[in-house]
């Protein structure tokens, strides 16, 4: 992500939450997952820390967050699952695939990806500004993860009926 991206998003984000619907689709999914077992888990631009905090009080799983906007180096952790919710939209479309490669060598077992394809727009410094800087579809996202880990098992879900947010499930 490009350093003014970065500050820019950053004054924003004790602003704003998760929209509930994300927030409640990966607890979902989490849920789902640690009870077949406890894993670890690190959220990815874990924003105020509420899935962190969900998971460590009210499951079997222990989950660390850490959020690029607020910058800080990379976790060296080895999570059993990387997690990111409504994330990957904002960075530059050039620097995705890095930021895959790199939750792919941390994660473990998968990841838990939710992506909105929407527009954003904020006001920063008495300017619009577009915070979603990709706007694809959920096939488009889904195609890509298929072109990187062709072995991976990789399932793909509406979370809002109009298509404009969506979790994808890759399991390695």
């Amino acid at each position: 992500m490009r350093p003014a991206a970065i500050a820019d998003y950053s004054r924003l984000l004790m602003d704003r939450n998760y929209l509930p619907d994300a927030l409640q689709c990966a607890r979902a999914i989490v849920y789902d997952i640690v009870s077949r077992c406890p894993c670890t888990f690190l959220d990815y631009g874990c924003g105020r820390g509420q899935l962190v905090d969900w998971i460590n009080s009210k499951t079997k799983g222990h989950a660390t967050g850490w959020d690029p906007a607020r910058g800080g180096p990379r976790p060296t952790i080895e999570p059993d699952w990387i997690i990111s919710c409504d994330v990957l939209e904002h960075i530059p479309e050039d620097d995705i695939p890095a930021v895959l490669d790199w939750m792919h060598e941390h994660a473990r077992r998968g990841l838990l990806l939710t992506i909105a394809n929407m527009s954003d727009v904020a006001k920063i410094d008495g300017e619009d500004v577009q915070l979603h800087l990709i706007r694809q579809n959920m096939n488009w996202w889904t195609e890509l993860m298929h072109d990187r880990w062709p072995g991976a098992l990789i399932e793909a879900r509406l979370i809002c009926a109009n298509g404009d947010r969506f979790a994808i499930i890759v399991e390695f």
